[in-house]
Order: structure tokens, then sequence, then C-alpha cells
């Protein structure tokens, strides 16, 4: 079993690297807390408000191209189907 949450954090406690740029999060400052598991591993991450909008970007872009990807497959295979029983009709 696997799980994944995310917590929008108002202010930092203490002085925190962040796990994409490994800048410092200062105490006081907001950033993004993910805690879940992968694989049967535990994970903790805390990204910085910059860090954390470019990979939501990042994500949805990429998001954006699987779903376009998978139109496209659509397509081809539908002509693939449509080509398939003109010939069998023949």
């Amino acid at each position: 079993m696997s799980f994944y949450k995310r917590r929008d954090v108002k202010a930092s406690r203490r002085d925190r690297r962040c796990d994409w740029c490994s800048r410092w999060i200062l105490a006081g400052t907001p950033y993004a807390y993910m805690a879940g598991t992968s694989d049967g591993d535990f994970f903790s991450l805390g990204y910085c408000p910059t860090c954390f909008a470019e990979k939501d970007e990042a994500q949805r872009q990429e998001e954006e191209r699987r779903k376009a990807r998978q139109i496209e497959h659509q397509e081809k295979a539908r002509l693939f189907r449509e080509r398939l029983a003109a010939a069998q009709a023949k």
C-alpha cells in the first residue's frame, strides 16, 4: 500500500534545505512539504515556493504531452481499424 500527502506550510520552524534546488529555506518562510511511500520506502521532501511552482508546471506540461501522445495513439489505432475493415470488406 502506498500514500502521498502534500501540505503547504505557512512558516518553517527551522532552517532547512530545499530538496529541489538545495537553497536554504529560512525559518519563518513558507514552503511545501510532501511525504509518502514509494516502492515500500518512506520519503519526505520540502520545496521552496519557487521550486514547487516550477515542479508543478513541469508536471503539468508532462501530463499535457502524455495526453497528446495518448490521443495521437488512439487516432492512429482508429485509422488502422478503418483501413483493416475496408481491406477485409474487399
